[in-house]
């Protein structure tokens, strides 16, 4: 008999800002037992104040399962860490940073 693999769906807010949008702004909106209860979530604050003002495409569903590490299993780096690695190695801010290490992210 196999263990099933239990996951949660972790709603989540995020936008840049800034000059060069160098800023984030993330907010944990709330953790639900189905990706369609998730989705629903969106609904109900996509319509409120201050959310209403960004695109749908703010909102993020990331599924993490139950007793699994799921982020920052190497470790992390500080911001001046990251301005230092990002001038050592000529990387960009943005996608190309991103996409140039992991970061441990997998969102639906």
């Amino acid at each position: 008999m196999s263990a099933k693999t239990e996951s949660v769906y972790v709603l989540m807010h995020a936008y840049e800002y800034g000059n060069e949008n160098e800023l984030d702004e993330i907010k944990e909106l709330g953790i639900y037992s189905t990706k369609e209860k998730a989705e629903e979530a969106i609904d109900r604050y996509y319509v409120l104040s201050g959310f209403n003002r960004y695109p749908r495409s703010c909102f993020q569903i990331i599924n993490r399962e139950l007793d699994k590490d799921s982020a920052w299993t190497e470790g992390f780096m500080t911001y001046e860490e990251i301005e230092k690695y990002q001038a050592e190695n000529s990387i960009c801010r943005g996608d190309e940073y991103k996409n140039s290490i992991n970061l441990d992210h997998d969102i639906d």
